[in-house]
């Protein structure tokens, strides 16, 4: 029903536990039987970003649904708050272009190097929680370190300047 209403439907795809091969579940890549591991998805533009228009376009390029990476994720959003002000298509100040660029890098290595096992026992699990003035994290993780998933989030700039434990 759906091809014929114009919508294309994927051709099923099988993975199975044991095959030698990498392949990508849900957008993640698993590297196969081998090292039965998760990989996040990073493809990094091939020239550094100049304005907001592209330094988004490489924020969005990050494909890490579990937060494997979460504290660069959110290193890019705060880059992209402070760049919020400025036109589409406007070039970028010199040391935004700059942060921008090294945050590129760093991701880069990080993905790169960034291998968590498929298979985490959940029996005990240790959940760290953290807020700032202007973001809140969670990462929750196995007794081994191994970080099972995270989120975080920036509060609102309006909001957060309201807020106060002193009456």
């Amino acid at each position: 029903r759906f091809e014929e209403d114009g919508f294309p439907v994927a051709v099923q795809k099988t993975v199975w536990y044991n095959q030698k091969e990498a392949a990508k579940v849900l957008g993640v890549a698993w590297l196969g039987a081998e090292e039965d591991a998760l990989k996040v998805g990073f493809q990094a533009p091939s020239v550094p970003p100049t304005t907001r228009r592209s330094v988004l376009a490489m924020l969005n390029s990050l494909y890490d649904p579990l937060g494997f990476l979460l504290e660069l994720s959110m290193k890019g959003r705060l880059i992209m708050r402070k760049i919020a002000t400025y036109d589409w298509d406007t070039i970028l100040p010199k040391d935004l272009c700059t942060e921008a660029a090294d945050w590129m890098k760093e991701v880069q290595k990080a993905a790169e190097i960034t291998k968590v096992p498929r298979l985490v026992d959940c029996k005990n699990l240790l959940v760290y929680v953290d807020a700032s003035r202007y973001a809140w994290g969670v990462d929750v993780r196995s007794p081994e370190a191994i970080r099972v998933v995270a989120r975080g989030g920036l509060f609102d700039k309006e909001k957060f300047a309201k807020w106060s434990i002193v009456s």
